[in-house]
């Protein structure tokens, strides 16, 4: 075990946290209901400057729902922002989020620049975060008011995070800003205050110089009325407690990899004693499994009871993160020898409402608690910017406020009060014996089977949730394979492994912790917008232009629409987008040149540049046909190539034509088959998708010659 006698023995700065600052006081806040107040409140107070950091915000987000008052401000974060701003000449705010959230317009708002920046006071300042590596995305989620007072943890100030602790299944007022429905949702946030909240201040500054170049000035000491900008409604459950941050950051131009946040995990783990309790939204790490399984194999290891939710929502989701979290699971069932391993879900009184747990919670023993915006997948460890607060007790006082949260949360889960937790928990001494005489009618713990299709477990990767960064040479070996002699290889693939390499394709913008954009309700949500008369012949191609521009399947576009639109209509914006970003990636292509566009991908890409080089109307629509890397990149080659236009434009179209019609035709059925389930519109989906891998297959045999021909096969420069 991990040496635990005190956070200064514990926490290692460098390793498993960056900083250790004492807070004055500390609050933990469950679900968004509560930290939307206590935000608000805490907004209300700032003098000097507000910092929101987070993977998504939208403005049009209702804070208060309760009948609170507002102290007479707008509800809605943007105009409260702007009122609160336009109050107090010496305030600024910042507001950081991830640029490729555009991309994911099922779930957030659109044009964020324009409601948080050009329609708000002059000294709202928002920026979008591009500065990731291939494949990653801004993670944290922080909010920092006069470097005095900071919340850091699960919750984002987005459009499907409110609810209260009661998680009723229908409550009307959990309702996205254009009226729709979504399902209950469980989250966790901490409320520091202090030297804790200058140092997230720091690094909300940080990150703000790394995205924009400029730098934000420190709030004036003397201008922070800490006490003051406490919410008084929550009060402390700990005070003058040391509080550790850490991180995580891939390795990235000049920024080096930071994996704090997996240190602290697996430290955190080597250090339990009777038991550790987690909430977490996904649970499919490679560094959590092993450090769970070796405590697990031991005879006098600790207890574990996971708590996640009962399916992970988003059908492509599900197929995949479902799938990763069901290989861990059965892997550490079969080495619990001792049965202490315990995975649950979270039930409400209506059976036909799932709660989502989006908390990232853990509590060791009576010892360690902390929250954070890390999942326990890969890309939390590695991959995305990551933040969590950690508190590890150094009396009893500290002690028993541990305790107390994770009494709190469990008697959430019960449906009982703190106290009956901690009896029957001190009596028993087992977390899953309390969870199972505890529960009742209305609410309940309940243990979660997990199960995955057997040819989809065999034949999906664990690459489709990287634990670092992929360089595009990586990239592009995934479409560009070898054989034993260095040639381009075009196996034959069966009907799973052909689903299989869809799924990878998808997963890449899939897997990040947004999740949820491709939901029923969402798509419900996004009908009716364009029902009510968007200009979506405008609106469309600037999507398909959009996502090409930043490496994003042009192919989950196209899939999508048929859910949302008729066939016909889908088939005359697929095409009109497929041309649009093709011109337009084609553009870029021939503006940066060829020596600029080969310096992305090295010899990858110089074995597209030889095939390109033909310049054949046949050789191009070949590559459209059976593509030799993902579709923007061949756009670029082609013009840094100078792939005359006209014939470029039109081979992409030929080439493209059938992937198009086989994509609106299986989302179609899709559709279909979802509205009208039954045996023949399942048989239907599934010869559809049997005779697309046919398809596929057929024209490898047939083409691969001449794409060998044309210099596939030859692995030297152009």
């Amino acid at each position: 075990m991990h040496s635990r006698s005190s956070a200064t023995g514990f926490f290692q700065a460098g390793r498993n946290c960056w900083r250790v600052e004492e807070a004055s006081r500390v609050a933990f806040l469950v679900d968004a209901a509560a930290y939307f107040s206590a935000f608000a409140s805490a907004v209300r107070r700032a003098s000097r400057s507000i910092l929101i950091c987070g993977w998504d915000i939208n403005s049009q987000v209702e804070l208060l729902r309760n009948g609170e008052d507002n102290g007479g401000f707008p509800s809605r974060v943007g105009p409260f922002l702007d009122a609160v701003v336009a109050r107090n000449p010496d305030l600024h705010a910042h507001i950081l989020t991830w640029d490729f959230a555009m991309l994911y317009a099922l779930d957030r708002e659109f044009f964020p620049v324009f409601r948080l920046d050009w329609s708000t006071h002059r000294r709202i300042h928002f920026q979008l975060d591009g500065t990731h590596c291939l494949g990653a995305c801004h993670h944290q989620k922080i909010v920092v008011i006069d470097d005095a007072v900071a919340f850091v943890g699960g919750i984002d100030l987005a459009q499907d995070r409110w609810d209260t602790p009661e998680h009723l299944p229908n409550d009307p007022r959990r309702v996205t800003p254009g009226g729709v429905p979504y399902p209950p949702k469980h989250d966790v946030q901490i409320m520091v205050e202090g030297p804790p909240a200058a140092a997230l201040g720091a690094l909300v500054r940080e990150r703000w110089m790394r995205a924009t170049g400029a730098t934000i000035a420190e709030p004036v000491p003397a201008a922070s009325s800490r006490r003051d900008i406490w919410p008084s409604a929550f009060p402390p459950g700990m005070e003058n407690v040391p509080v550790a941050i850490a991180r995580t950051y891939p390795e990235f131009k000049c920024w080096p990899k930071v994996r704090e946040v997996e240190a602290l995990y697996l430290d955190s783990i080597r250090a339990a004693r009777r038991a550790i309790y987690v909430e977490n939204q996904y649970f499919n790490s490679f560094a959590v499994g092993e450090a769970l399984e070796k405590r697990l194999r031991e005879p006098d290891g600790p207890e574990i009871l996971l708590l996640q939710s009962k399916e992970i929502t988003g059908w492509l989701e599900g197929t995949t993160m479902g799938t990763l979290r069901a290989r861990l699971i059965r892997r550490l069932r079969e080495a619990d020898r001792f049965g202490r391993f315990h995975v649950c879900y979270s039930a409400l009184p209506d059976p036909a409402v799932d709660l989502t747990i989006h908390s990232k919670l853990m509590v060791v023993d009576d010892f360690l608690v902390r929250v954070g915006s890390s999942n326990l997948n890969n890309r939390s460890m590695g991959l995305d910017s990551e933040c969590d607060l950690c508190i590890v007790a150094e009396d009893e006082r500290t002690r028993k406020a541990i305790a107390g949260i994770r009494n709190r949360l469990l008697g959430e889960h019960l449906g009982v009060p703190p106290e009956k937790v901690e009896e029957t928990y001190r009596s028993s001494g087992s977390l899953a014996f309390t969870a199972a005489a505890l529960g009742g009618e209305n609410r309940r713990l309940v243990p979660l089977e997990v199960k995955a299709d057997e040819w989809l477990d065999t034949a999906l990767p664990s690459s489709v949730d990287p634990e670092r960064p992929v360089s595009t040479d990586e990239l592009l070996e995934w479409f560009l394979p070898k054989d034993e002699e260095g040639k381009a290889a075009y196996p034959l693939i069966g009907f799973g492994a052909a689903v299989a390499v869809m799924l990878a394709l998808a997963v890449a913008w899939r897997v990040t912790p947004m999740s949820e954009w491709l939901t029923v309700e969402a798509l419900a949500g996004w009908t009716a917008y364009f029902r009510a008369g968007l200009p979506e012949l405008l609106l469309i191609p600037a999507l398909f232009v959009l996502g090409s521009l930043v490496m994003f399947p042009v192919t989950i576009i196209v899939a999508m629409l048929p859910l949302i639109f008729d066939p016909l209509s889908s088939l005359l914006y697929s095409f009109m987008g497929i041309l649009a970003s093709a011109s337009a990636t084609y553009a870029a292509g021939r503006f940066l040149g060829r020596d600029a566009v080969r310096k992305m991908g090295r010899t990858k890409l110089n074995r597209l540049s030889r095939v390109l080089a033909n310049q054949s109307f046949t050789t191009m629509s070949i590559v459209r046909l059976i593509p030799l890397a993902p579709y923007s990149v061949v756009n670029m080659v082609a013009g840094a190539s100078r792939v005359p236009f006209g014939s470029f434009l039109l081979a992409s179209l030929v080439g493209m034509s059938p992937g198009i019609l086989a994509a609106t035709l299986f989302s179609n059925q899709l559709k279909s088959a979802w509205n009208n389930p039954g045996p023949g519109s399942l048989l239907m989906l599934v010869f559809i998708v049997a005779a697309t891998a046919a398809g596929s297959v057929w024209l490898h045999r047939r083409l691969r010659p001449q794409l060998e021909s044309s210099g596939a096969g030859d692995g030297r420069g152009a």
